[in-house]
């Protein structure tokens, strides 16, 4: 079963925004041509920040 706007989880009864199959991440809604920029900027700054904190955190336990 599909809803428009997103995978239906039909056990938990929502949409799903974002899916993970087969190793690649995929959003489940469209994107306008013109947010499509932003869209990768706003990604690119949210996993590099992720990943800053990731780091950081181990570095701080290897210190302890």
């Amino acid at each position: 079963m599909r809803q428009e706007g997103g995978k239906y989880n039909k056990k938990e009864g929502y949409s799903l925004v974002l899916s993970f199959e087969n190793g690649v991440f995929s959003l489940n809604f469209s994107i306008a041509k013109e947010d499509e920029e932003i869209l990768y900027q706003w990604t690119k700054e949210i996993c590099e920040y992720r990943l800053h904190v990731y780091f950081e955190r181990k570095e701080n336990k290897k210190k302890k």
